[in-house]
């Protein structure tokens, strides 16, 4: 039986899931959700790929973890377990919730007679447009929650910050800039994400499976990596096995238990699976090898525990033969530069006689070491020297935490640094969003 918290957790969750759907509308939803099972099932795949347009992998996620909608690949994503695909959905639809009364305004500040629905769901609907989109109403809904009165600029033909948010005497104009992965890294996560989903599904074994690559598989490499694989793999399997993409490893763990706990008290899920993997894959790795190769420098990695079987209490979770899998690939893309190249793309979006503010979402922020952030905060600090226009810049990115052990959230991190000089200030009552970027470079995520 549900405690109370969790059964108002799970009546949110349906409320904000009902409210995303009635936004961005419920038949078109459907119908843009059945034309993609169609799709994928004459493939035999699962439409959690690269190539289903996000917003509707969203939506599947949610419908499943929510029970609102049959899944075809129980396997990957049985009901009722909470994901990182599924809480986007219904984050969003918090967002929309707590935006109730935002309107709508033109750039020169006249109320415009359209809902938020009429200017969003276009966007929204555009697979191209979606998480820009997204990322907007999310900052909207965080200045709202702390009781500001958010417009929404209908830019048109007319070169305008996205938010306005009334201030008596001086109005604060935001523009809200989102950060795509860099190309080459984004086809990789993609073709990893397909390549990890397809071993665990087709090929599970509680071992650990480190991927060496010399080339970036091909899709149908990915797709068909269960084929690089003999078919006694066990468990207990120890092997290094040859691929046209580099070499797999198979390590057997040293503890033979199929259960393999590790203490939750205190820690979020990051923090968990960090314990975890230094606890139960570190010394195998190490014994083989002969070197320890820390969680982060994969380039990818999961721990999927078999049947998805994880038994979750308030001290310690336990997983069922879990089978890790370690991708490693010598690529390192520059993820401080597509950062600096949103003040270039914003600049002429403001003008002088404003407190203005640049938000920017950085999906990959967890990624960077901590010389590359130091490395970035320089430049913003540069860049703000030569653009007095804008006020302060804000660095938000999003990362899974657990806040007890029966729940799955997202926090929004943010950082920010203000310009010494603007032309404008913003004033000192603002609830403006962050910790400092100097206090954040010593965040534990940045290794």
């Amino acid at each position: 039986m549900s405690t109370d918290k969790e059964k108002s957790s799970r009546e949110e969750l349906e409320a904000c899931f009902n409210a995303a759907v009635e936004f961005i509308g419920s038949q078109w939803l459907h119908t843009q959700y059945e034309t993609q099972l169609e799709e994928n099932d004459s493939n035999k795949t699962d439409i959690r790929n690269r190539y289903t347009p996000n917003l509707i992998k969203q939506y599947q996620s949610a419908g499943i973890y929510l029970g609102k909608l049959e899944d075809k690949f129980p396997e990957i994503l049985p009901e009722g377990r909470p994901n990182q695909s599924a809480l986007k959905f219904t984050n969003f639809g918090r967002y929309i919730r707590n935006l109730d009364g935002a309107t709508v305004v033109s750039p020169d500040e006249k109320i415009i007679d359209k809902t938020l629905k009429e200017i969003f769901r276009p966007r929204l609907r555009n697979p191209d447009e979606y998480e820009q989109t997204v990322y907007e109403i999310q900052v909207g809904s965080m200045y709202s929650q702390v009781g500001e009165s958010v417009y929404f600029i209908e830019e048109g033909n007319t070169k305008a910050p996205d938010i306005l948010i009334d201030r008596a005497g001086k109005n604060i104009k935001i523009e809200c800039k989102r950060c795509g992965l860099p190309g080459a890294r984004a086809e990789r996560k993609g073709i990893y994400e397909s390549l990890i989903n397809k071993l665990t599904a087709n090929s599970h074994a509680g071992a650990i499976f480190i991927i060496d690559l010399n080339r970036q598989p091909t899709p149908q490499e990915a797709q068909e990596i269960d084929h690089y694989l003999p078919d006694d793999i066990t468990r207990r399997t120890s092997r290094e096995i040859p691929a046209p993409f580099g070499e797999i490893h198979v390590i057997p763990y040293s503890k033979l238990s199929r259960i393999k706990p590790v203490p939750t008290g205190g820690l979020n899920q990051e923090e968990s699976l960090a314990l975890f993997y230094d606890f139960y894959i570190l010394p195998e790795i190490y014994t083989r090898f002969g070197e320890e190769i820390g969680m982060h420098e994969f380039e990818q990695s999961s721990i999927r525990p078999a049947e998805n079987k994880v038994a979750v209490t308030d001290t310690k979770m336990e997983y069922y033969d879990p089978m890790f899998i370690g991708i490693r690939y010598e690529a390192r893309d520059d993820l401080v530069q597509p950062v600096i190249n949103q003040f270039n793309k914003a600049r002429k979006k403001f003008k002088k006689d404003n407190p203005n503010i640049l938000h920017i979402d950085v999906p990959f922020l967890d990624d960077l070491s901590k010389e590359e952030f130091v490395n970035l905060h320089q430049r913003i600090r540069g860049k703000l020297n030569v653009n007095r226009r804008i006020s302060a810049v804000s660095l938000t990115s999003e990362i899974i935490e657990r806040k007890d052990p029966n729940m799955l959230d997202f926090a929004i991190i943010c950082g920010s640094e203000e310009n010494h000089d603007p032309y404008v200030e913003i004033p000192s009552d603002f609830d403006f969003r962050g910790y400092s970027l100097e206090n954040m470079r010593e965040n534990p995520m940045f290794k």
